[in-house]
């Protein structure tokens, strides 16, 4: 059995998909917010410690930081894809077969056996594949062509990652009874 996947992005793809995944993966936002927050607090307490007289000034500067923070929170995504625009509007063919994954990218060619990965979750929008050390790739389900190829590689990779693990396990003690090698 053979997948073929192209991965590629355009912005209305981006935007969902950094809707999905993007801000859990990275958490860049929100300690980014949370500094923030934390000075905006900080500012109301010092200013409520100095003088009443400053608060109506801090009060007004507390909302320019406010308005910042949700200002920047709707353009994050679009500043992220004009900083990888040309990395994310790249065709990229991915290839799973019985062996593993083959990337066809435009600068260089990847491949990745099944025994590189450690186990599979999948949601409705993306298929995620993890590697040893708490890392993991996505495939979101708008890479397939049609919901055959994305059954397709679900059942490929169920096949791959199971007969992998159950190959690696330790000898059932059940089977050493039946062939006898228990005393």
């Amino acid at each position: 059995m053979q997948v073929s996947i192209t991965c590629s992005m355009n912005w209305q793809q981006y935007k969902k998909w950094y809707q999905l995944y993007t801000l859990q993966k990275r958490g860049k936002l929100p300690y980014w917010i949370a500094f923030k927050q934390v000075s905006v607090i900080c500012l109301i307490i010092l200013s409520c410690m100095i003088d009443r007289m400053l608060l109506p000034c801090s009060i007004f500067v507390i909302l320019i930081i406010q308005g910042d923070i949700i200002w920047n929170y709707h353009l994050w995504p679009w500043r992220e894809w004009n900083k990888n625009k040309e990395y994310l509007q790249k065709q990229e063919h991915i290839q799973a077969t019985e062996k593993g994954l083959q990337y066809a990218m435009p600068d260089h060619k990847l491949e990745y056996q099944w025994t590189g990965f450690v186990g599979f979750r999948v949601t409705p929008h993306a298929i995620y594949l993890f590697h040893q050390y708490m890392q993991h790739t996505v495939f979101p389900k708008f890479w397939f062509s049609n919901e055959q190829d994305w059954n397709d590689f679900i059942e490929l990779i169920s096949k791959s990652i199971q007969v992998r693990s159950t190959s690696n396990s330790n000898i059932d003690p059940k089977s050493e009874e039946t062939n006898g090698n228990n005393p």
